[in-house]
């Protein structure tokens, strides 16, 4: 059946073409797609700066076993204050992208900028190093931290214990006063104050306010009275020898006797009885009764410091406490010749 005859006609006006005088067809090009001509490539644009390297949210956890940079960048903050980074963090040619945070897990702008370079410039062998160096300095401030601790609670202790001795003492302290306060009113009453008074002064009139004051504060006795009364005894006897000797003029004896009532009120000092302004004002009297220009008066007749009677020079107070000296006063105008040396409160 292969020799079948076409049994189509040729169309009016179409001859019959000869094959031997059609050509041959083309040959279709079947060149694979890789090999076909490019086209021209458009110009290459303008190199362009690199972009910055895509830092990693903080919350974004890192592996098992690596460090973790957001508790580094916490813990050299702490370390160094967030002072140490701040000037770094704004400088702009230090400035690298920093991430976005919600407002309620933002960390420090000191610790985020410093999370941020670490993540862009140092390599995991780095962040392990800087890690052990940080745990290592964390160690000996820990232990260093443990040593202060311990030595404070030895020095809490040994407060203690010394607090506890002081107090023992003060309770011993206070038995003590006590039995030294009994003891002291046992000796005043058995020491023979009245008749050492009377054999003292006897029976001179020129000074009976005196033995009247001292026989007064018998009545009401007080703690100081004993050692008084035996200080004055024997200051009196001070000034009654000054008064006994003879002195080529006035003016000496002004400063002998003056000698023996600074003695006087030296041996007085610390003790007070309520009889003490009216005894040694009682004394200036007697000792004035002796001269015919000057009188003695009593540095603590006044109970403020007077600087026309007193040295009042740099002592700084104002009342008058005791006084160590009598002042010595001319008698005509009562103009001050030797002024009066005291203590004041």
């Amino acid at each position: 059946m292969s020799d079948k005859t076409s049994i189509r006609a040729p169309l009016p006006g179409q001859q019959k073409k000869d094959p031997a005088a059609t050509p041959p067809p083309a040959p279709r090009i079947s060149q694979p797609l890789a090999e076909r001509p490019e086209p021209p490539a458009p110009p290459e644009p303008a190199p362009r700066a690199q972009p910055a390297p895509v830092v990693p949210p903080p919350a974004q956890a890192m592996e098992d076993g690596f460090p973790n940079v957001d508790d580094l960048a916490r813990l050299l903050v702490e370390l160094a204050g967030p002072d140490a980074f701040a000037e770094l963090a704004a400088n702009p040619r230090l400035r690298v992208p920093l991430p976005d945070e919600d407002d309620g897990d933002a960390a420090p702008p000191a610790q985020a900028w410093l999370a941020s370079v670490l993540r862009a410039f140092m390599t995991m062998d780095s962040l392990r190093r800087l890690q052990a160096g940080l745990r290592a300095s964390l160690g000996e401030l820990h232990q260093r931290l443990a040593d202060e601790t311990a030595r404070c609670q030895q020095a809490e202790a040994a407060l203690a214990d010394r607090d506890a001795k002081i107090v023992a003492l003060e309770r011993r302290l206070s038995d003590t006063t006590v039995q030294q306060h009994r003891a002291k009113e046992a000796l005043h009453r058995t020491l023979p104050i009245a008749p050492l008074i009377e054999q003292s002064f006897g029976s001179d009139p020129r000074i009976a306010e005196v033995r009247g004051a001292l026989r007064s504060a018998l009545d009401q006795p007080s703690e100081a009275l004993g050692p008084f009364v035996i200080g004055f005894c024997l200051g009196w006897i001070e000034v009654r020898l000054g008064l006994a000797e003879s002195a080529v003029d006035e003016h000496a004896k002004v400063e002998r006797l003056g000698r023996a009532l600074r003695s006087l009120l030296a041996r007085l000092s610390g003790l007070y009885i309520p009889e003490r302004r009216d005894i040694l004002r009682s004394v200036g009297a007697y000792v004035s009764a002796h001269f015919l220009e000057y009188d003695f008066v009593s540095p603590e007749d006044w109970r403020d410091v007077d600087p026309s009677v007193h040295n009042a020079g740099g002592i700084g107070g104002h009342s008058v406490k005791e006084g160590i000296s009598y002042a010595v006063l001319r008698r005509g105008n009562r103009q001050t010749v030797i002024h009066a040396d005291i203590l004041v409160e």
